[in-house]
């Protein structure tokens, strides 16, 4: 947990492998899952969430107006996380109806 706080960029698999030493990547994932599951564990990084929504939000004013294309793009990807975060990923619905029509011919009619 303190890894992830110290070094923000690492994935929750990369702390498990600095912090506890597991070289393969598999095991060090699910023990983050396991990790990120605990009440202590999350409890512990939500006292961080004020500083990350900041971060995001100061990254988008700070950024979204730059003459750099990579920092624009930058404050829109933040900008769409945020919006995923507070609305839900956006996910596309496709509907389909299909409908059954009988058509009977009678072919046979008018010859003899």
């Amino acid at each position: 947990m303190r890894h992830l706080v110290e070094n923000p960029k690492d994935s929750a698999t990369e702390a498990v492998i600095q912090t506890y030493n597991i070289i393969d990547r598999n095991v060090a994932g699910v023990v983050a899952s396991e990790n990120l599951r605990k009440p202590s564990v999350v409890s512990e990084l939500s006292k961080y969430n004020n500083l990350v929504e900041n971060t995001l939000i100061n990254t988008i004013n700070e950024y979204s107006d730059s003459d750099k294309l990579g920092y624009r793009s930058l404050a829109v990807d933040t900008a769409k996380y945020i919006h995923d975060k507070v609305h839900g990923k956006a996910t596309q619905k496709i509907e389909s109806t299909s409908h059954v029509i009988t058509i009977g011919i009678d072919l046979t009619q008018g010859q003899d």
